[in-house]
């Protein structure tokens, strides 16, 4: 059986999941004596995105909000393999669910009167987070909206949650339109507030189009249908320049941006102009 265990990207996405707290807490300690011991999980919805996302990306980051908590983010994984209709006796299933927890391995893929098994995905790197977060400062890939409260048992492709460090660059695509972020003593950058919010978001892709305003990348014509309408938004402006009075103009300040160019731009403090990484781009092309 085949396994994807190293990230063969930087993942863009992440996936959120509800789980049963006695579970989450059974795979935390298998994985606290052996961090890659694979657990597989049960869901009887179909999680079609995160399974592309697992082939696009291969491992990615899942977060897990306890059934019947108080809607917080208490625990994180690697989501190492996501397999769809699972059936009995077919090998590569049996196989999966070997990797069941003690409290579950009688369950196979649920019998009479129960919901059947539509999707296993197997963790691994489970563990407990030292300060939770509310499940709403995930935001959904799929129409840039907050994880609702009362979210049920299905599983949602989010954007990776972020905390704020000086040794790694936080892009605004990265961010939840209501988490902050914290520079120095007593510094609070709103990111989102401005680049981050839907109407803005639309409104420059409505008048710029989803083509990279520094490498004119277009996913749709790389990737076809999978591709189509993802982009990033950029600000133009320096976090530092922004108030909270501030209101962003969607034509003047923002402009869509590939994840790679987008990266870049965000390597240096201050950040590179998008005509500078253009001439740099440029200046790449014709060394080579």
């Amino acid at each position: 059986m085949r396994m994807k265990t190293k990230i063969n990207s930087l993942p863009a996405v992440a996936v959120f999941a509800r789980n049963h707290r006695a579970y989450l807490e059974d795979a935390s300690a298998r994985n606290k004596k052996q961090p890659e011991a694979f657990t597989v999980f049960r869901a009887a919805s179909l999680w079609t995105t995160a399974h592309l996302a697992n082939q696009l990306f291969g491992t990615i980051k899942i977060y897990f909000s306890p059934i019947g908590g108080d809607s917080q983010i208490e625990y994180e994984a690697q989501l190492v393999r996501v397999k769809l209709h699972p059936k009995r006796r077919e090998r590569d299933t049996d196989n999966l669910l070997q990797f069941s927890l003690q409290k579950t391995k009688n369950e196979g893929l649920w019998g009479k009167g129960k919901r059947k098994v539509k999707t296993l995905y197997v963790i691994s790197q489970c563990k407990k987070l030292e300060s939770s977060f509310p499940m709403s400062q995930l935001i959904k890939v799929s129409d840039d909206r907050c994880i609702n409260k009362d979210f049920g048992y299905s599983y949602s492709v989010v954007y990776p949650y972020s905390v704020a460090s000086d040794d790694v660059v936080i892009l605004p695509d990265e961010i939840g339109v209501h988490h902050q972020l914290f520079e120095g003593a007593g510094k609070q950058v709103l990111v989102n507030a401005y680049e981050r919010n839907p109407k803005a978001r639309k409104a420059c892709i409505d008048y710029y189009g989803y083509k990279c305003s520094v490498c004119d990348f277009e996913f749709e014509k790389t990737y076809g249908p999978i591709g189509k309408d993802y982009i990033h938004v950029h600000h133009l402006r320096a976090l530092s320049e922004i108030n909270a009075r501030y209101q962003v103009d969607p034509v003047k300040d923002l402009r869509p941006i590939c994840p790679n160019c987008h990266v870049m731009i965000h390597s240096k403090r201050p950040m590179f102009s998008i005509l500078q990484l253009r001439r740099k781009l440029a200046s790449m092309n014709r060394v080579q």
